[in-house]
């Protein structure tokens, strides 16, 4: 069995950086995440009925790796955890190669089963790192500080009511922060949360 090895935050950021200079150089938002897995990667999107009701996943990258099945109801209704679940499936593509290696050729049911053998602390390692890879790739950094900067400006007069800490500024700029990039609140909270200096908002000026 295929184990993920560590790969810091930093180093997941990079592969994110190197994947979006080769698929999406301009970084125009939001992130086209759906033509990158059809187009760039060349990959099936197959959206399947109950899929997380029935395996309690939102998608998976199939083990020859070229298809992407995401939950059907999802893929319909919920364009934010959509778009999110391609962009950790490409996670999984780009950091986990040999693990499809090794379970190329096993069926639904199989693969269902394999995952349930790694244990939980591996499990756990290999989701974080396809998390973290799907973050950075849908909230490129440069472009976080630049859209953060613009949101707090707009902004400016609400925020000095609400308060100065960044507990309290940030689930309200998060909300039209994800607006901008199509992605949950809560990706761009763990997006300025995971900067490498942290971000203080109240200094946050335009660049």
């Amino acid at each position: 069995m295929i184990v993920p090895h560590f790969i810091g935050y930093g180093e997941i950021g990079k592969r994110a950086g190197e994947f979006l200079r080769e698929y999406h150089p301009s970084l125009e938002l939001p992130i086209p995440i759906e033509r990158i897995v059809e187009f760039g990667l060349g990959l099936d999107i197959v959206p399947m009925p109950n899929l997380y009701t029935n395996f309690r996943i939102n998608g998976f990258l199939t083990a020859d790796r070229t298809a992407v099945y995401v939950d059907e109801r999802q893929y319909l209704f919920y364009p934010e955890k959509y778009r999110f679940t391609l962009a950790h499936e490409v996670g999984h593509l780009v950091l986990h190669g040999g693990f499809y290696a090794d379970i190329n050729g096993k069926n639904l049911d199989e693969y269902i089963e394999y995952i349930g053998c790694m244990g939980e602390e591996t499990l756990d390692r290999f989701e974080v790192q396809s998390n973290l890879f799907a973050e950075q790739v849908l909230v490129p950094e440069r472009e976080l500080l630049r859209v953060t900067s613009e949101v707090i400006e707009q902004h400016a007069e609400e925020l000095e009511k609400i308060g100065a800490s960044n507990q309290v500024i940030l689930p309200y700029i998060s909300n039209f922060i994800a607006k901008v990039f199509e992605v949950s609140p809560a990706v761009i909270e763990c997006s300025i949360n995971h900067l490498e200096d942290g971000l203080t908002l109240t200094e946050t000026r335009p660049l």
